[in-house]
């Protein structure tokens, strides 16, 4: 490209050019919790609804209810591209791009099964993807731009490892030095 700007065979201007990078770390919690009604499920039980962080304890995994649900997801990304138009001719131009992301996600799952049982699941993946469009265009007065040709091309690569475990749920009981344990 810097040759052939250099031999004016193409005009190459700072605003024909453009490129971004950007990195995104999400947590999410959710607890999924049922209540015999609408209001019965707001006004009881506020920390499932407002501090679902605080269920990842073993006293709380330990006394959920029936189909009741924790999930806990991280996810990071990172995401970088570039951008390039450029007349050739007059009323003739040309585009380039390139995208290239990745993303690392883990997911833990605790569900409540039907007699005291816990599945818990947990999920790590990763994801990389990228891609490169490149395009002809018809330039009308500098205003209007019509893609004459185009080429897409991507790849997407995925990496999953998933496990799950059932296992028989365990309540908390407080021992004391007087008291036995079972």
């Amino acid at each position: 490209m810097k040759k052939l700007k250099d031999e004016n065979a193409i005009n190459l201007d700072e605003k024909n050019l453009a490129a971004f990078v950007g990195i995104v770390f999400k947590r999410t919690f959710t607890w999924v919790h049922y209540a015999n009604s609408y209001e019965e499920g707001l006004s009881t039980h506020f920390e499932k609804l407002f501090f679902p962080f605080k269920a990842l304890t073993y006293e709380t995994l330990a006394n959920l209810t029936n189909n009741e649900m924790i999930f806990k997801e991280d996810s990071i990304s990172f995401g970088a591209g570039g951008f390039v138009s450029a007349p050739v001719y007059p009323g003739i131009g040309v585009m380039g791009g390139v995208l290239a992301n990745f993303q690392k996600m883990s997911r833990f799952e605790a569900i409540a099964r039907e007699g005291d049982h816990l599945q818990v699941n947990f999920e790590k993946s990763k994801t990389s993807s990228g891609g490169a469009s490149f395009a002809l265009q018809a330039l009308f007065f500098k205003v209007i731009k019509l893609t004459l040709l185009s080429y897409d091309l991507s790849t997407v690569m995925n990496q999953v490892i998933k496990f799950i475990l059932t296992l028989v749920q365990l309540r908390c009981e407080k021992c004391s030095k007087s008291s036995s344990c079972p």
